[in-house]
C-alpha cells in the first residue's frame, strides 16, 4: 500500500505518481505538501493531487523546478482511512531538442554553395561572397545582391503511436546502453528563398544559382533528415519600397523535417507484471 514511484517530466515543474493500492481500498486521495507533516486525508494546509482512483497520476499544479515535495496517499476502504508512507520528490527539466532545423540547413548551405558560385566567376559580388540573411535587407546598408531566407510555414504533418518518432531501438545508445525518452513527429517545412539583385540580368544569373546549389545539396539534405525536398521559382519585381528597381528570384523550398525532443529515461521496459481486477 505505497508510493510505487515518482518521477520528474522532462518537461519540467511536474511529477508523475505511481500507487500500488492496497487490497481492499475502493478510492484513494493524493495530498502534498511542503514538509512532511501530513495531518490526515483532509488536512486544510495540503493540496489535494487526486481524488479517485487512478494509478497514475500527473502533478502540475504550481509545482517549481528544484523545490522538494512531499506526498502521501490516503486509500479509503469504505468504512476507514489508511495512509501510506510520505514519499519526496523534485521537479526538474531534462529535455534536449534533437530537431533539424530546416532553415538553418538550407542558409548555411546556401551561403556556402553562392561562395563557390561567386569562386566560379558565375555571379559578382564586390565583397567576394554574397550575404545570405534571414530578415529582409535595409537597402542603404546593403550591398547587392543578397539571399534572405524566411520560414513560411511549418506543420505537423505525420504522428505516430505515442508520439515516437524513433522506436525503441532509436532510443537506447548502442554503445553506452543509455536509454532516451522521445516525443516527436515529422513536419512539412516551407521556406521561402529571395535573391534581391539590381539588374534582371544579375536575377537570371542568381536564379540559376540558387537552383544549382539546392540540387548540388540534395545529399547533404538527406542526411540532415530533410526529406521530399522540391522547390519551384518564380520572377518577380519591387519598384515601390526602395530608391531603386530591385529584381527579384523567389524560390519556394518545401521539405519534411524531424521535429524531436529527447530526455534521458529509466531504461527500456524489459518485464511487465500484470495484475487483473474482476469487476462483475
Amino acid at each position: 500500500m505505497s508510493i510505487t514511484a515518482i518521477t520528474p517530466i522532462s518537461a519540467g515543474a511536474a511529477l508523475r505518481i505511481f500507487l500500488t493500492p492496497p487490497a481492499g481500498a475502493i478510492a484513494w486521495r493524493i495530498l502534498r505538501l511542503a514538509s512532511d507533516t501530513f495531518a490526515g486525508p483532509s488536512d486544510p494546509l495540503a493540496a489535494v493531487v487526486h481524488a479517485g482512483v487512478s494509478k497514475s497520476v500527473l502533478d502540475d499544479a504550481g509545482l517549481v523546478d528544484g523545490a522538494t515535495y512531499w506526498y502521501r496517499v490516503y486509500y479509503w476502504s469504505g468504512v476507514a482511512w489508511t495512509a501510506s508512507a510520505s514519499v519526496s520528490a523534485s521537479p526538474t527539466a531534462t529535455y534536449t531538442d534533437e530537431s533539424e532545423d530546416a532553415l538553418t540547413v538550407l542558409r548555411d548551405r546556401l551561403e556556402a554553395g553562392l561562395l563557390v558560385e561567386v569562386q566560379r566567376g558565375n555571379l559578382v559580388h564586390v565583397d567576394g561572397a554574397i550575404p545570405v540573411l534571414t530578415a529582409p535587407p535595409i537597402y542603404d546598408d546593403t550591398r547587392f545582391p543578397v539571399v534572405t531566407v524566411h520560414l513560411q510555414n511549418e506543420s505537423p504533418t505525420e504522428r505516430y503511436i505515442g508520439e515516437s518518432l524513433l522506436g525503441d531501438e532509436g532510443e537506447t545508445d548502442w554503445f553506452t546502453g543509455a536509454a532516451t525518452d522521445s516525443q516527436g513527429w515529422l513536419a512539412e517545412t516551407t521556406l521561402t528563398v529571395m535573391g534581391w539583385s539590381l539588374n534582371p540580368d544579375a536575377r537570371k544569373d542568381m536564379r540559376k544559382a540558387i537552383r544549382r546549389v539546392i540540387v548540388a545539396n540534395l545529399p547533404v539534405f538527406d542526411e540532415h533528415g530533410l526529406l521530399n525536398v522540391s522547390f519551384t521559382q518564380q520572377d518577380t519585381e519591387d519598384f515601390q519600397s526602395y530608391s531603386a528597381p530591385v529584381y527579384q528570384v523567389m524560390t519556394t523550398f518545401t521539405c519534411k523535417t524531424p521535429i524531436l525532443v529527447s530526455a534521458p529515461a529509466a531504461g527500456n521496459v524489459t518485464d511487465v507484471t500484470l495484475t487483473a481486477d474482476a469487476i462483475f
